[in-house]
């Protein structure tokens, strides 16, 4: 048998385009309360740079091979995912196990009305599962991204009809979670999940355990990386209009606690008093994640 290598890409995301006007404002025109598009310049331009990322890599890496890429039903997530879908020449599949957290009683437009824009759609495509309506934060939602992970494995890279590589396009949450499950890993061990940051897990056959790419990782003032995944290095358009408009995206990194915040930052759209919170008791349940002790 020949032993083939796996890759998967896991990746926020870009700016949301609520947080860039402002929550309230988002509401009064919402027609999806939790289903807002890319921001206008900041979110479509991180998506610009992932895809000429991926089209580097196809340069580079001749050997490397993405054949499904699987997004979030959520809006921002499809717009994200299916450039990188054009890239490999993949279908992109819409999976309910990567739904967002808090908005599980949201009402998605079907994958067909989807498909009218988003042409890589496989519309055929079932979904592993779809969240309980019920379910519980932050301790239920965590292990459904930890359970998520183990399904999309399985499914899609163990027994015959295994992929060489995927990618999967979720959450700040579901990123973060799914990235530390499949590497049986704290949460506190990844970095946080800026919008449109990659993670690349690899391994060198099916049998074997994932590991986080090496040079992976949030890039230090001194050009070297940290090694705890959360590549930004390829968003140098989305960051250039950012410097020239002074400002920070509004989408922040996440899960971060409390107490490593920048004061400045808790008065950003994104970080209103309930989004830190959120991220400490996030955290505080990744302490006692089922996959920790596996």
């Amino acid at each position: 048998m020949t032993v083939q290598p796996q890759t998967i890409f896991i990746m926020r995301h870009g700016d949301r385009y609520d947080f860039d006007m402002g929550s309230r404002a988002w509401e009064k025109i919402a027609i999806r309360l939790h289903d807002p598009p890319l921001s206008a310049d900041i979110g479509h331009a991180q998506v610009l740079d992932q895809l000429a990322y991926y089209r580097l890599l196809r340069e580079t890496e001749p050997n490397l091979q993405i054949t499904k890429v699987l997004t979030s039903p959520f809006l921002r997530c499809i717009t994200t995912a299916h450039p990188i879908a054009e890239a490999w020449d993949a279908p992109l599949l819409i999976e309910d196990s990567l739904w967002e957290i808090a908005a599980q009683g949201e009402t998605m437009a079907s994958a067909f009305e989807r498909a009218c824009y988003f042409p890589r759609i496989d519309v055929h495509y079932k979904s592993i599962f779809r969240p309980e309506i019920d379910e519980v934060f932050p301790a239920g939602v965590l292990e459904r991204y930890g359970r998520a992970a183990y399904e999309i494995e399985r499914r899609f890279l163990q027994g015959p009809d295994r992929q060489p590589g995927i990618a999967i396009c979720t959450h700040g949450a579901g990123v973060v979670a799914i990235v530390s499950a499949l590497l049986r890993v704290s949460m506190d061990d990844i970095n946080p999940a800026t919008p449109c940051a990659i993670y690349r897990l690899e391994r060198a056959s099916s049998n074997e355990p994932w590991r986080l790419r090496e040079d992976c990782g949030l890039v230090r003032t001194d050009g070297s990386c940290d090694g705890k995944g959360a590549q930004v290095c390829h968003l140098k358009l989305s960051q250039s209009l950012l410097m020239q408009q002074k400002q920070y995206s509004k989408t922040g990194p996440w899960p971060v606690r409390t107490a490593r915040l920048d004061p400045s930052d808790l008065v950003t759209s994104s970080y209103s008093t309930t989004y830190p919170t959120r991220a400490d008791l996030w955290l505080e349940a990744g302490e006692k994640a089922s996959w920790l002790n596996t």
